[in-house]
């Protein structure tokens, strides 16, 4: 390491030691902990459907994205063709906390992922496949599980199925849920800002201390419109909830 003291005055040092050499060796340190940092976007199978005339097998995936033009999470089920990236253009709620807002709206979900096959649960006659033991309730599907196929930005192919990944999907949902629910407060302080406060704030918005300058502001501006006789609206700033 570079010694910060080497070249000062003697005067200034405890010892000449302390200003003596341009740097100093130290025992080597303990490795770090591994490090992981999430990707962008996960997703994961939630159904397979096969074939239907001229349309091609499709996988229904759970996908999750952290928006990086907003900072918060977007979420929908995407159905996605054999040979389609990974992704797409879709409504769904969309958090902006610099608004603030929290609208349903179109979101685009960006992959470098290929989806290349899908496995679907197949019917049969349970007359001719008695050894199968099809049970009444299963109207003849043998209950295979939904599989895709997937090439990586790596070019690496990927196998994920419904069931194997089960654990990480609670765990970006619930990540995602407890996001969107801290944030529900906009939805209601947004469609009715004069319910709440005495100021016509809502507490719960107010405690997140999330785009208040503008808010506030905007307030003013309106009372002062009122005031000046300008406008047909109330005091209570316009809001964009959902």
């Amino acid at each position: 390491m570079v010694n910060p003291n080497y070249g000062q005055p003697v005067a200034e040092a405890l010892s000449l030691e302390v200003v003596t050499g341009a740097e100093r060796e130290t025992d080597w340190s303990k490795p770090s902990n591994a490090v992981e940092v999430a990707p962008d976007i996960e997703y994961y199978v939630n159904a397979t459907t096969p074939p239907k005339g001229f349309a091609d097998a499709t996988a229904n995936l759970a996908t999750f994205e952290w928006n990086k033009q907003t900072g918060t999470h977007i979420r929908a089920n995407l159905p996605i063709t054999i040979g389609q990236f990974v992704g797409g253009k879709v409504k769904t709620d969309v958090i902006r906390p610099e608004v603030p807002a929290y609208e349903n709206e179109e979101a685009y979900f960006n992959s470098a992922d290929l989806l290349v096959d899908v496995d679907y649960d197949v019917k049969v006659d349970r007359d001719y496949h008695k050894d199968l033991a099809i049970s009444d309730r299963s109207l003849g599907y043998v209950g295979i599980v939904p599989k895709v196929v997937v090439v990586d930005e790596r070019g690496k192919l990927q196998m994920m199925d419904s069931v194997s990944n089960l654990q990480q999907k609670s765990r970006i949902q619930k990540l995602v849920d407890d996001e969107h629910s801290f944030f529900e407060a906009l939805k209601g302080a947004l469609s009715n800002p004069s319910s709440g406060s005495p100021d016509g704030m809502d507490p719960m918005l107010e405690d997140m201390g999330v785009g208040i300058g503008r808010y506030n502001n905007k307030q003013q501006n309106n009372s002062r419109r009122v005031k000046g006789g300008g406008g047909s609206g109330g005091n209570a700033p316009r809001g964009g909830g959902a």
